[in-house]
């Protein structure tokens, strides 16, 4: 059979041979998909041209009939066809989009200039503007098929690197889609189970062999993006468990508070001032210390071996308090807890509502300490450390039998004075808050107010012109020090010390002192009802009186010394103050009828002299009594601890806490403070008589303190 090349003009020709109609579009489509069954095109360079030739008059015909209804029919046949022509191959129309800087062909490029003008027909059959992240990583994954374990080709490893960094571009990888990424070895692996490393420091074989590191080619910021662990973090996770400081109950400061928020609140009622260090103090003495120390550390310690970058902002100058006690795991849990502290059901405990320990963030943003086994760290703004979230703003690490030292050392060191090592179990605890730098104070969500050298010498200072009072009434601490670091971090000074002699007058009894009475009380499960019973069996012969003589020593770093003496005198009280602390009705209060009071005997050489007197709750409240002795009871206190709570146009529990107040003045203080009176009388003279009388209680003080002129 012949054909005739020429133009046919007979319309009974023309209608026989359906010449007079248009193409059928579904079979130009079906064509079109035979077309990408050939192969090899590119091999002939005589079949090449015409076969371009032949897929732009395919394309040319179904772009001019895309109004047409029959066209939905070309997107069916071409649906899951290949049907892009790129010059040496077809690939998905999901392959290419009109704008890619990456040539990342055949996974992923842009249409060539030629097939631009196709764009109205490549449009309508879903080609993209620009890629996405899912194409990129569905590229990926792609790759990882044709290749398995194999390592990539030079150039293919060129083109995943640069994919993985327009994933990271993107967004912060949700974890949604396994992306696959170059390890060391130029094989793509899931990012998930790789590793890169941030702890250049560390040497290689130090380094656990199970770990897969990342290909160089990946920046550390590309490759966490992805979601590459840390290295840092793996290595401090093998040590370490996160710490939730106590934001799992909701009740904690409410649904819409932050923690940073409720840290700010806590501030506004705990003044900055010497009262920070008193509360540290007493925490000290809750745990049985003898010993306390500040240490000034004026050190900036190297920043290349941290936990985070980020934690460079605390190598800075510090403030540090130290006691010979160990945390037990109940103090890890409760110094979690904002506003929380469980010391109420203790009541051999001084510390009352467990919002004292916050007053440490005057200073910093970031508090740690070590004891025992652990260091523990918090970051109530979730920044610092690493894998800190609102949930778990905190990491307490594990040191003893680890080489946590070893791989962070710059961000430890500052930890190795008075005896820590972070390498052995510490046998005390070690409080370390750096000061909040004039930068970082300006993204405080805490305190916007810097803290920085010159305000904790001088608070230091203040401390230390007081501080010997800090040791009449506690129940345990016996010596306070004062040391401190130079800039170069190497030379650790003591710049002042104090020590408590005391010295029983009195013949000890059974139960001689509070610490032994609420001791005992402590060791039952049902410790309050103890308590209780035991204060139904004193009558007022055989309550404890404890008289003791205190002999304080201070002295410099010169060696010089000085030393006061005073007259300690305790009481177990009774009257209304015992009714009222064995009251079932009160039990949601801590009521201890238990007081005393302190007079100074001689200093330096000098007679019996009076004071400023203030009111203790075991450490001094920042309130004059105008009294000139000191007195100490188990007062009701304000919520920030610096006066006593009292109020005469006061109903239900506040007027049960001002009446309580009251009773102990009267039916405890005042008996004590009459026996010191007595006591007194064997230290006058004819010379000293003024200044025996000068230790009475002047009628014009204040309340609650004018009932004791008059009992």
């Amino acid at each position: 059979m012949s054909i005739i090349d020429g133009e046919v003009s007979c319309p009974v020709m023309l209608d026989f041979f359906a010449w007079n109609k248009g193409l059928d579009i579904a079979l130009v489509a079906a064509q079109l998909v035979k077309f990408t069954e050939v192969k090899n095109v590119s091999d002939s360079s005589q079949a090449q041209p015409l076969f371009n030739s032949s897929i732009h008059k395919i394309y040319e015909l179904l772009q001019n009939r895309i109004d047409e209804e029959e066209f939905s029919s070309v997107k069916a046949i071409l649906k899951s066809a290949s049907w892009v022509w790129l010059g040496d191959r077809f690939v998905s129309p999901s392959r290419v989009a009109f704008r890619c800087t990456l040539n990342g062909k055949p996974f992923l490029c842009a249409l060539s200039s030629e097939l631009m003008q196709f764009s109205r027909l490549f449009r309508a059959l879903g080609v993209k503007d620009t890629f996405d992240n899912d194409d990129y990583i569905n590229a990926l994954q792609e790759m990882k098929t044709m290749h398995e374990e194999s390592a990539l080709p030079p150039e293919m490893l060129d083109i995943a690197v640069a994919m993985v960094q327009f994933v990271a571009d993107g967004r912060l990888h949700s974890g949604e889609n396994v992306i696959f990424v170059p390890d060391s070895n130029n094989v793509l692996r899931p990012a998930n189970l790789l590793t890169y490393n941030d702890a250049p420091w560390m040497a290689q074989n130090t380094i656990a062999d199970e770990i897969e590191f990342v290909h160089p080619k990946i920046s550390i910021e590309v490759a966490d993006r992805v979601g590459v662990a840390s290295l840092r973090k793996q290595l401090l996770f093998q040590t370490s468990d996160l710490v939730d400081l106590g934001l799992q109950d909701s009740e904690s400061f409410g649904q819409s508070e932050s923690l940073t928020g409720r840290l700010k609140h806590i501030l506004e009622l705990y003044p900055e001032g010497p009262g920070i260090m008193n509360e540290l103090i007493q925490n000290a003495d809750d745990a049985q210390a003898t010993e306390f120390s500040i240490i000034v550390n004026r050190c900036t310690y190297s920043t290349s071996s941290l936990l985070s970058p980020r934690m460079a902002a605390w190598q800075g100058p510090a403030i540090y308090f130290h006691n010979n006690s160990i945390f037990s795991p109940d103090d890890f849990k409760n110094i979690c807890k904002i506003g929380q502290g469980s010391k109420l059901d203790f009541l051999n405990k001084i510390g009352r509502f467990g919002l004292g320990f916050n007053a440490v963030y005057h200073f910093t943003d970031v508090p740690s300490f070590v004891s025992g086994d652990y260091l523990v760290y918090f970051d109530p703004h979730t920044k610092y450390l690493p894998g800190a979230n609102i949930q778990h703003p905190g990491i307490r690490i594990k040191f003893t039998r680890n080489k946590v030292l070893d791989q962070f050392p710059d961000q430890f060191k500052p930890y190795l004075l008075l005896g820590c090592d972070l390498t052995n179990r510490y046998k005390g605890t070690l409080f370390r808050f750096p000061l909040r730098s004039v930068e970082v104070a300006k993204q405080s969500e805490i305190k916007s107010q810097s803290y920085l050298l010159n305000d904790m010498t001088d608070l230091v200072d203040r401390f230390m012109r007081i501080g010997s009072e800090a040791l009449l009434f506690l129940k345990n601490i016996r010596q306070i020090n004062v040391y401190e670091v130079d800039e170069t971090g190497e030379n650790l000074e003591r710049m002042f010390s104090l020590q408590a002699c005391p010295f029983a007058l009195n013949e000890m009894r059974p139960i001689s002192s509070i610490s032994d009475l609420l001791q005992k009380s402590s060791q039952s499960p049902n410790n309050r009802k103890n308590l209780h019973d035991i204060l139904r069996n004193y009558t007022h012969q055989n309550t404890p009186k404890v008289e003791t003589l205190v002999e304080v020593r201070k002295s410099d770093r010169n060696g010089e010394e000085q030393k006061e003496t005073w007259y300690v005198l305790s009481t177990l009280g009774g009257g209304k103050a015992r009714q009222l602390a064995i009251d079932s009705a009160n039990t949601s209060l801590k009521l201890v009828p238990w007081g005393g009071v302190a007079a100074l005997i001689s200093r330096e050489g000098s007679h019996m002299s009076k004071v400023k007197g203030k009111a203790f709750c075991f450490l001094p409240l920042p309130a004059e009594t105008e009294l000139p002795v000191h007195v100490n009871g188990y007062f009701e206190l304000s919520s920030n601890r610096r006066d006593i709570w009292r109020g005469d146009d006061m109903t239900g529990e506040g007027k049960i806490r001002a009446d309580w107040n009251t009773a102990l003045v009267e039916d405890v203080i005042a008996p004590t403070y009459a026996r010191l009176l007595v006591h007194l009388t064997g230290k006058v003279t004819g010379e000293s008589l003024g200044s025996y009388y000068s230790m009475w209680p002047s009628t014009q003080v204040g309340e609650p303190w004018s009932s004791l002129s008059r009992r």
